[in-house]
């Protein structure tokens, strides 16, 4: 069995996650993920991505390439789950995601930080 589909599995089992709440969680077809458990297609770079973000892990220690488990990331939890989740839509919805995004980005309202609002009178 290739290190690809045994660590597959082994986080798969650890995190009690089904072929099907992978497929859910990464946009991936259940049947290319069954296919990819099962030995017979190796994922590309975007869909390994994929699998280890939802995983918890990285890609490299997906592929065999180190032996770390935990995500070698400096982004934070929220920035993880905004990219998991955008990589769940269709490129429709990745176009309209990001076109809302942008008009959010124009508007002072939601880019100027937030001021914390001291009541202290000197």
């Amino acid at each position: 069995m290739n290190i690809f589909v045994k660590r597959m599995k082994l986080e798969m089992e650890r995190k009690n996650i089904t072929a099907a709440e992978l497929s859910r969680r990464t946009g991936i077809n259940k049947s290319s993920i069954s296919e990819y458990l099962s030995g017979k297609f190796l994922p590309k770079q975007t869909k390994t991505f994929l699998i280890a973000t939802a995983l918890g892990v990285t890609p490299a220690y997906l592929m065999g390439a180190d032996s770390d488990i935990e995500p070698a990331s400096s982004l934070s939890t929220t920035d993880q789950t905004l990219l998991s989740d955008f990589h769940k839509l269709n490129s429709y919805g990745q176009e309209k995601a990001l076109d809302y995004i942008h008009d959010l980005t124009e508007n002072a309202k939601y880019t100027e930080k937030e001021s914390s609002t001291s009541t202290d009178t000197a």
